[in-house]
């Protein structure tokens, strides 16, 4: 299915092009809303046949159409008619170029319609099929050519604005614009469209120009069939690995990063954030933000500085159970559409996930890893304290010093965690567990938390802050292994219930506890066992549950299914603690994975099924692609495997090299570490070691580390 997309504003659509059901979630959106609903084009009353569909890049594709032959001679000589349509995305603004061309031998007269239909539906309305009824307006201006369609619920305002510009003079019926053209054999017919979608009634809104002769201009003919496309960002690293497979979807990946990034809804001077994915999923995430900031550290360090201030502006003052906030709290979700403006659902922010918070103070410890940067994230100190406070007051919902959640109203989501999916925390035997529920990935962000951010209160000057973040983390620590390790199961635990019964389900949370540093050794080598056996790793990933379980279901979206960001975590997590075979196994199964997806474009998520049995991996049915943290798994794996820990506070920089034999070697040029640029390159020599070496480009000289040795150790900061 077509996706187009510039920021928050996108297109879904049919292959053929068109818009056909508004009851389908196909059209034009932005600002959480839908903007068209149909868009139909006929010749002579009939629909033209789709030839092709090609995406150039993000923001343009083009669909090549052949209208029904016309005969337009005695002798009964059809002529045909082809349409070319290019749609160009900008944020707020979808340009569309319509080309005619004829083949025949003698003129030929036809009426091509265009139907434009607006039903300004809401994101939320249009995901959940439930409709509301709207009164909605439509207009023609004749003088200059513009279709105004406008929708008005109080101060709530959504206008879109159509500007025409044509060969031949339109004439307009409701929704229908209708060109009345003669083609003589062998001439051209051309118009314009520029759809501006408009949210202030105040605003003054002139369209792009036609991006079509300058996108001409650039782009070669080659006499080739290889589809065009885009070249990379020119603001991130480039990667070079030598593995094909991997080659192509670091590129992709780093194209999709680059279409996902939105304006920061903090302000238009802070670093653009990333949004969780497209179609559903076009907006702020606290926990999808932070992970793909976490992700792309490596890549663009700016993703992380947006995500850390839009979140500080968004965090919780009150209570609110409608909402589930609490002072202090991260936000889940925040939207700015009809429903979410006058409450009929909690999302304007929505604060129902339980780890957005800790993984936020874990983003801001390792942001100061990265960067040294103390001052820039001591704007965000009160921001900090506060966070921490809910942490230890709403995040322990009964002072038993772990990490629960449970939803303050009936609206609120089940699930709290990032298995948010209604069913996505089963107990052993598949049914949901009571309240309050704490999973095992929550206590190790807490725990990763507060040691990351203990050497950052120590440069404000607060030491016993400092100190008493560490021994609390350490304190969490054994009271983890009490309580979540089940030696009788060999397992974490998934969760503990609201009866405080520790609930063995294998899963794959086990990964993120290895990701955060949480485990001792013996428990970390059963669990990297665990992970990497025939009921969790299905040859593309580990699976979200065990395939021996009673709940598992390789289609469903937690209860089996493979998530390229869960499974790239876990091969972290075991390269922390030196399982380094396994974490190339998991690491080369997502890889091989991206190669059966059209243009090596990760999914958020693919079923299950293993490898061995169906040697594709088979699609989910309605994922969301691009997808933030999918796509910042392919460029976390480049940092797994050089094995990335900055301290940049201490002038230092270390590299934990181990690459596989199915990729020997791995360069970086300008990876940007704080203030400076370093170049990267990083080789398997023939006894199976890995070398690298590294040299500063750009800023000041820095100490540079290079060893094989594991990473791991929970006295320093666990960063994988």
């Amino acid at each position: 299915m077509p996706q187009l997309n510039s920021g928050a504003t996108f297109w879904v659509s049919h292959q053929d092009h068109a818009i056909r059901d508004s009851w389908y979630s196909d059209g034009l959106y932005s600002h959480d809303t839908r903007f068209l609903s149909k868009w139909q084009i006929t010749v002579n009353d009939k629909e033209p046949f789709c030839l092709t569909y090609s995406e150039f890049d993000h923001a343009h594709g083009q669909w090549v159409l052949i209208a029904p032959a016309l005969i337009t001679s005695a002798d009964g000589i059809p002529t045909e008619v082809s349409i070319t349509l290019d749609r160009f995305m900008t944020q707020g603004e979808l340009h569309e170029d319509l080309t005619l061309n004829t083949y025949g031998t003698v003129p030929v007269i036809l009426t091509l319609s265009l139907t434009l239909a607006t039903d300004f539906a809401d994101l939320f309305e249009v995901r959940r099929q439930q409709w509301q009824s709207r009164s909605t307006s439509t207009e023609w201006n004749p003088d200059d050519h513009i279709l105004f369609s406008s929708y008005a619920n109080k101060d709530f305002y959504r206008e879109r604005r159509t500007y025409i510009t044509s060969d031949t003079t339109p004439t307009v019926n409701g929704s229908t614009v209708s060109f009345s053209i003669t083609l003589s054999p062998g001439e051209q017919w051309h118009a314009c469209l520029a759809h501006c979608l408009i949210t202030d009634r105040a605003a003054a809104k002139t369209p792009m120009e036609c991006p079509l002769p300058a996108w001409h201009e650039a782009t070669p003919v080659t006499g080739t069939h290889t589809p065009h496309r885009p070249g990379l960002p020119q603001d991130v690293p480039t990667y070079r690995v030598a593995h094909h497979a991997f080659q192509t979807a670091i590129d992709q990946s780093t194209r999709d990063l680059h279409a996902l990034r939105i304006p920061n809804p903090a302000g238009a001077s802070l670093p653009d954030i990333p949004a969780a994915g497209i179609p559903w999923f076009v907006a702020l995430f606290g926990r999808d933000s932070v992970i793909a900031s976490l992700q792309t550290l490596v890549h663009n360090p700016e993703f992380a500085r947006g995500t850390i201030a839009a979140l500080a502006a968004f965090q919780a003052t009150k209570l609110d159970a409608y909402r589930d906030a609490e002072p202090g709290k991260i936000c889940h979700e925040l939207r700015v559409g009809e429903w979410a403006v006058f409450g009929l659902i909690p999302h304007n922010p929505y604060y129902g996930s339980a780890d957005a918070t800790a993984l936020y103070l874990y983003l801001i410890g390792m942001v100061y890893q990265w960067t040294g940067d103390a001052e820039w994230l001591r704007q965000f100190k009160d921001s900090i304290d506060k966070a921490l406070e809910w942490v230890d007051r709403y995040g322990d919902v009964d002072g038993d010093g772990f990490q629960e959640y449970g939803p303050r109203a009936m609206t609120g989501y089940p699930n709290q965690c990032w298995r948010d999916s209604p069913d996505g925390v089963p107990d052993e035997e598949g049914h949901t567990p009571s309240h309050p529920i704490g999973t095992s990935e929550l206590q190790a962000y807490v725990f990763a938390a507060k040691h990351a951010l203990a050497p950052l209160y120590a440069i404000w000057g607060e030491e016993q802050r400092s100190g008493t973040l560490q021994r609390e983390a350490t304190e969490l620590k054994h009271r983890f292994r009490e309580v979540f390790w089940l030696p009788d199961k060999g397992t974490v635990a998934l969760c503990i219930d609201g009866r405080k019964h520790a609930i063995g389900t294998p899963s794959s949370d086990t990964g993120h506890c290895l990701w955060m540093g949480i485990l001792d050794e013996d428990v970390a080598e059963a669990s990297a066992r665990q992970l990497l056996s025939p009921e969790l790793f299905s040859g593309w990933g580990i699976r979200t549950l065990a395939t021996s379980h009673p709940a598992y279901d390789p289609h469903s979206y937690h209860r089996g299914s493979v998530w390229p960001h869960d499974s790239m975590i876990a091969a972290a997590g075991l390269m922390r603690y030196g399982f380094v075979e396994e974490a190339w196994s998991v690491i080369r199964g997502v890889i091989d994975a991206t190669g059966y997806f059209a243009n090596a474009q990760i999914p958020e998520v693919f079923s299950g099924l293993d490898r061995s049995a169906i040697p594709v991996p088979v699609p989910y049915r309605r994922p969301n692609i691009p997808q933030a943290w999918a796509a910042g798994s392919i460029i976390y794996a480049v940092d797994i495997l050089l094995g990335i820990d900055p301290d940049i506070p201490n002038g230092i920089i270390r590299f934990h090299p181990h690459l596989p034999s199915w990729c020997p070697t791995i360069s970086i040029e300008e990876l940007r570490v704080g203030s400076r640029n370093l170049s990267v390159h990083a080789y398997r020599k023939e006894d199976g070691s890995s070398h690298l070496e590294a040299r500063v480009t750009h800023g000041d000289p820095i100490e540079i580390i290079c060893t094989t040795e594991p990473r791991h150790n929970t006295t320093t900061l666990p960063h994988a």
